[in-house]
């Protein structure tokens, strides 16, 4: 998982995070298991969360490592890719 990450950016969408939720025990356990990926490659994950207004958030977890700077100008050059993958950027924030 480390060397694909390493090399293209992940975002995981809702259904996604809930099944691997599911296999994990929990919410939390996946949380977990998604920061130690992150730890290993050195390198973000996303996750799409859809709203039920049809629009979503992206989170956006980033190694310790990183900056709050660095990580959001990381986020900021895959914006015109979420867009095409989940509709419309609105924006960032911190």
């Amino acid at each position: 998982m480390a060397a694909l990450l390493a090399r293209t950016p992940m975002v995981l969408t809702l259904a996604a995070f809930v099944d691997l939720a599911d296999s994990l025990s929990g919410e939390e356990a996946a949380l977990l298991w998604l920061r130690r990926q992150v730890k290993a490659a050195g390198w973000p994950i996303m996750v799409n969360i859809g709203k039920s207004d049809g629009s979503s958030n992206t989170i956006v977890l980033g190694p310790a490592t990183w900056s709050r700077d660095k990580l959001r100008g990381w986020a900021s050059t895959h914006l015109e890719a979420l867009g095409a993958e989940f509709g419309p950027v609105s924006g960032m924030t911190p």
